[in-house]
């Protein structure tokens, strides 16, 4: 997750570094969906608390990855590397993104405005 993070969503973007990076996040979420635990002890649960986070730290990776991929690079601080120059300075409230059960809100459906 990192690594594609910081690949596709970075500092420096094209669109087919975001995509791909959505992609990667669709596919471990998937796998996610799947893990299994071994420890199942009512006290304290490091591996119940570590695969309940990583969740939480995918769907927000994935929010910030389908963004970034919605907006372009209107919303400094990135650079796009393909060409894009196109730019809107707009407030970042209007950047929002969520989640429903089984699937991901586009930013724009999410702005309250």
């Amino acid at each position: 997750m990192r690594a594609s993070m910081e690949d596709g969503v970075g500092i420096y973007r094209d669109e087919k570094g975001m995509q791909a990076t959505c992609d990667k996040l669709a596919e471990l979420r998937e796998r996610y969906r799947h893990v299994k635990l071994d420890d199942y002890s009512r006290a304290f649960n490091t591996d119940w608390l570590t695969t309940l986070e990583l969740g939480y730290s995918l769907e927000v990776a994935q929010a910030m990855a389908h963004s970034a991929l919605e907006r372009g690079s209107r919303v400094v601080p990135c650079q796009r590397l393909d060409g894009y120059t196109e730019r809107e300075d707009r407030p970042v409230h209007e950047a929002l993104a969520g989640s429903l059960p089984g699937r991901l809100v586009a930013p724009s459906a999410c702005s309250p405005w």
